[in-house]
């Protein structure tokens, strides 16, 4: 269940990074962003509610992988219901500021706490993305929307849609960390690329005043 949810994650990756781009207005994004982020709320609950011991020695794999689950689920939540309303974004933004330094702590415990190399490595772009969308949201970075928009769209392919697939194959454990290390950093400097392309952003020049 928790590999077809992943898979399915992309999906919201690509209509959100659409809505970034402006090709897609923002509230036509919102019930895929609310859809997807219930059903992580459930997937949530299945991994935590039958623990009996969360802070047991053997659940805690279980419990990292659900604070990863639980994030992204207030995450398109909150997108979904902001997109849907058209409320202010701050808090959103702060939020992802917030969610880039869990995500940080997660990518650390899984390279060295549980020495999950391929976990680390996907947990590292997420880390990137949420840096974004607070970059973008609170300190209104110039040329981040567009860049943004197109690397949530790859990470949306090479974070979610093909390692949920070859999790739902029984693929992805063939994959040598080398290579899955070498897509997800690769993924990491496309952004950079983009910014780098992004054109700049340029105030409107002041009307003159009239004699």
């Amino acid at each position: 269940m928790t590999h077809l949810v992943l898979f399915f994650v992309g999906s919201v990756y690509l209509i959100n990074g659409l809505a970034l781009l402006g090709l897609i207005e923002p509230r036509s994004s919102a019930p895929l962003n609310i859809f997807i982020g219930a059903l992580l709320l459930a997937v949530t609950g299945y991994l935590v509610l039958p623990l009996s011991d969360l802070s047991a020695p053997g659940s805690l794999e279980t419990v990292f992988g659900s604070v990863g689950y639980l994030l992204f689920a207030l995450t398109f939540l909150y997108v979904g219901v902001i997109n849907y309303t058209g409320h202010p974004n701050e808090g959103l933004g702060w939020y992802c500021g917030w969610s880039a330094l869990v995500a940080a702590c997660l990518a650390v415990v899984q390279f060295t706490q549980f020495g999950d190399v391929k976990s680390g490595a996907l947990w590292s772009v997420w880390t990137v993305v949420f840096a974004a969308f607070f970059a973008l949201i609170i300190l209104k970075v110039n040329r981040f929307d567009r860049a943004t928009g197109w690397f949530v769209i790859v990470a949306g392919f090479t974070t979610c849609f093909f390692p949920g697939g070859l999790l739902i194959l029984g693929l992805w454990s063939a994959l040598s960390n080398g290579l899955v290390l070498v897509i997800e950093f690769g993924t990491i400097a496309l952004f950079g690329l983009f910014l780098l392309r992004a054109p700049q952003k340029t105030a409107p020049a002041p009307e003159k005043q009239r004699a």
